[in-house]
């Protein structure tokens, strides 16, 4: 079932994709609801019982995420989020030639999951205090291989090095650092359904991995863009491969730009939005 892939077809309309996209969401929010609910009913049930510690998993925490990773997200101050910003334009890759089998042929996530009728169970990463016109934005980022896949052990070690949390779910989350498990972003795999087999991952290889994340959510835009960005170049260092936008196509300087012009666009909009609300 892992190394099953899809047919990405390069002229699919963007429609399509962000189709795909939206059914993603939906299938993880579903999931992510019936894991909080599920956790809320079970502390409920132990309130009057004593509490029992259970070992955690020694490759990363679920409750925080690793004190030693190289790439300090914490120091970061947000006023110089620009500034990081325009950095990050000279480490990302620049036009060039793609190897042997195109990004636009890259596997593409698919999800088998129903399409979730009632939307508002959709919130793993949206602001609760928004109102419901207030306008989406998808931001994602791949991380897709040249030659080889990536193997499981390696994207475990990439994992840790970035601090990034795995939940019941299968996937790895960037939380929020208040201790709310509120989300920031999300990693999953370029294979379906998305998820990783955690307690075999020395048998695992996938073509790519991809970073996305709905705005608005816990943190300004800018913010969370700029820890995506971070991330998905510690876990390029560790794995190798390129960074690609949303189509598969390089992540050039220009996109970037792009992607926070965007970002400030969509910004303005939820404030305007939420100003009539």
């Amino acid at each position: 079932m892992w190394r099953r892939r899809l047919n990405w077809l390069p002229f699919r309309t963007m429609e399509s994709g962000l189709l795909r996209l939206i059914l993603l969401f939906l299938g993880i929010a579903f999931l992510v609801g019936i894991y909080l609910w599920d956790r809320t009913r079970r502390n409920r049930d132990s309130i009057q019982a004593k509490p029992r510690i259970t070992p955690e998993m020694d490759i990363v925490s679920d409750d925080r995420e690793s004190e030693n990773t190289p790439w300090d997200l914490e120091s970061r101050d947000s006023e110089n989020i620009e500034q990081e910003l325009e950095h990050l334009d000279t480490i990302v890759t620049d036009d060039r030639e793609l190897p042997d089998g195109s990004a636009a042929e890259t596997s593409f996530i698919k999800t088998n999951l129903p399409f979730v009728e009632q939307q508002e169970l959709f919130s793993f990463s949206a602001d609760e205090a928004s109102p419901v016109d207030v306008p989406i934005k998808i931001l994602q980022i791949n991380l897709a291989t040249k030659r080889d896949d990536f193997s499981g052990p390696a994207i475990m070690e990439a994992v840790k090095a970035s601090g990034l949390a795995v939940s019941e779910m299968k996937i790895f989350h960037r939380y929020t650092k208040d201790g709310s498990q509120k989300t920031l972003f999300n990693v999953v795999s370029m294979v379906e359904p998305g998820i990783f087999p955690i307690e075999k991952m020395e048998d695992f290889t996938t073509p790519g991995l991809m970073l996305f994340a709905q705005l608005p959510g816990p943190e300004d835009g800018l913010a969370v863009f700029s820890d995506m960005l971070f991330t998905a170049e510690c876990l390029k260092e560790t794995l190798g491969g390129e960074l690609q936008d949303e189509t598969h196509s390089s992540l050039t300087k220009q996109t970037i730009e792009n992607m926070r012009s965007q970002i400030l666009e969509h910004r303005r909009l939820v404030r305007l939005a939420r100003s009539r609300g």
